[in-house]
């Protein structure tokens, strides 16, 4: 995360510490707000809002749908995933850097920055992906 609260992926989205529960886009002012019934979909929207892109629905169904990497090799952007419902990959984040994720509690709930070094977090860490935004990041092809 940058000293003004942007990360390199979203470089034009930051936290607005004013307004709990939103996501500034510095640049033109609109606001993200998680007003969904599901906290995935806060992943889906910022995905979609800002690069283009569409994901899966449900937090499983997008860990399914990108690449698998290591947790040492996260950068910001990555998706990492966690198990907070008794189920693999219940709940998934935004990885902002420094150890730290940005995520939908719930919905409705702030939109908040975590640290995935807290006790909480590390016991339900469940594996990072990587969302493929272009030729250079799709997997090269299996032979």
């Amino acid at each position: 995360m940058r000293a003004d609260g942007s990360t390199a992926v979203f470089p034009h989205f930051v936290m607005d510490r004013g307004k709990p529960g939103t996501v500034c886009v510095n640049q033109s002012g609109r606001r993200f707000v998680n007003e969904s019934t599901s906290y995935h979909r806060f992943v889906r929207a910022m995905y979609e809002q800002t690069v283009g892109l569409v994901l899966p629905r449900r937090a499983n169904e997008q860990a399914a749908a990108t690449q698998t990497i290591d947790r040492q090799d996260l950068q910001p952007g990555d998706l990492v995933f966690f198990n907070t419902m008794k189920r693999a990959f219940s709940h998934v984040g935004i990885y902002v850097g420094n150890g730290k994720f940005i995520h939908s509690p719930k919905p409705g709930a702030e939109v908040r920055v975590e640290d995935m070094g807290v006790s909480y977090w590390a016991r339900r860490f469940d594996g990072a992906r990587r969302v493929a935004t272009g030729p250079a990041d799709a997997p090269s092809p299996q032979r």
